[in-house]
């Protein structure tokens, strides 16, 4: 068994994805579009592929941001995980921090409103 997150965008699929692949999360490995006319071209199912984890998204209407949980990341790497924040984090004031638990963790929400966690073994 596997839990594959999928991400409901109001509209904006395609640019969240160009957005995740720009911040380094991995590569678009499908696309389906959809053109009904009303909404234009949407997305009806993509997905993302990166080292270690799978994505699916699509736009909705009636999509709105998420509430009530984050997308976490577990990396070794404390160079690419303090990248990756900086690249995800729509506000810029997202920061890597010593933790009491050892790890450096941070957290942000990017511009569509996805939030994030990053977790970083301490070296």
């Amino acid at each position: 068994m596997r839990l594959i997150p999928y991400i409901f965008f109001n509209g904006n699929c395609r640019e969240a994805l160009d957005f995740y692949v720009a911040a380094g999360l991995g590569t678009v490995e499908h696309v389906m579009k959809s053109d009904d006319g009303e909404s234009g071209t949407w997305v009806m199912n993509a997905r993302l592929v990166g080292d270690g984890f799978e994505l699916l998204a699509s736009d909705a209407a009636e999509a709105e941001a998420m509430q009530g949980c984050a997308m976490t990341l577990f990396l070794d790497d404390q160079a690419k995980a303090k990248s990756l924040l900086a690249a995800l984090d729509g506000a810029g004031q997202a920061s890597l921090e010593r933790q009491f638990w050892g790890d450096d963790f941070g957290f942000c929400t990017d511009p569509f409103g996805v939030r994030w966690q990053i977790n970083c073994g301490a070296s």
